[in-house]
């Protein structure tokens, strides 16, 4: 039923997927690691009460469990409290079974809350578990968005290169990449970066408008990428 449940869940049934997690939770109610699935399909369907609630029956079990923590934190952040989704995180990061993105979760959350310099000490510590040629596609972007807002725009230029030849690049890498360009003066670069996403993403009109901009902005030396 588990299994059943995981199926509904990849192919966007989240409503069977909770009706069948409810009756494994009441036939195996010590299955913490199904109540926690159950939280988060709570959570994916927009039910963030009835996750919270989950999440805190699971700690009253077990006090300790990671993905509760971690599931707790992810309902802190929908509501908007950072401050208690890191608290929970944290917990999360020190208590049995942490989940392997819950650094990049913490990165996230300092975002949020402009603490460049503790976001990007959280990616790193995520991206120090992949091998150097082998780097995380998110974090890459965000450690380039991150060295780019601390105007260290040759280091987030270098990050994001290997984002956009990422195995799993999208538009967005070259966008950012484009930006740092333009901020480092490497108006040409950046120009050639966004024709290259055009060639290979014609579909996105996005694209198209920003190199549009950037190339009647050239004469001035200066473009706005959003």
């Amino acid at each position: 039923m588990a299994l059943l449940a995981e199926a509904e869940l990849k192919n966007g049934d989240s409503q069977h997927a909770i009706s069948t997690l409810q009756a494994v939770a009441k036939h195996s109610p010590e299955r913490i690691d199904l109540r926690v699935r159950l939280g988060r399909a709570w959570l994916e369907s927009g039910h963030v009460l009835l996750a919270r609630n989950e999440a805190e029956q699971v700690l009253q079990i077990q006090p300790e469990y990671s993905p509760a923590w971690q599931l707790m934190g992810d309902v802190h952040q929908i509501e908007g409290s950072f401050d208690n989704a890191l608290a929970a995180y944290h917990r999360a990061a020190a208590g049995s079974e942490p989940q392997p993105g819950l650094q990049l979760q913490i990165a996230d959350v300092y975002r949020r809350q402009g603490k460049l310099l503790q976001s990007l000490a959280a990616v790193e510590r995520y991206q120090s578990r992949f091998r150097m040629d082998d780097p995380d596609y998110e974090a890459l972007l965000l450690e380039g968005e991150l060295l780019t807002r601390m105007g260290q725009n040759t280091r987030a230029i270098e990050r994001l290169t290997l984002a956009t030849g990422h195995s799993l690049a999208t538009p967005e890498s070259h966008v950012r990449l484009s930006h740092a360009l333009v901020l480092d003066n490497r108006h040409a670069q950046a120009r050639q970066t966004l024709e290259r996403a055009s060639h290979r993403w014609p579909e996105t009109g996005e694209l198209s408008e920003l190199l549009a901009g950037m190339k009647q902005a050239a004469p001035a030396g200066s473009v706005a990428i959003r």
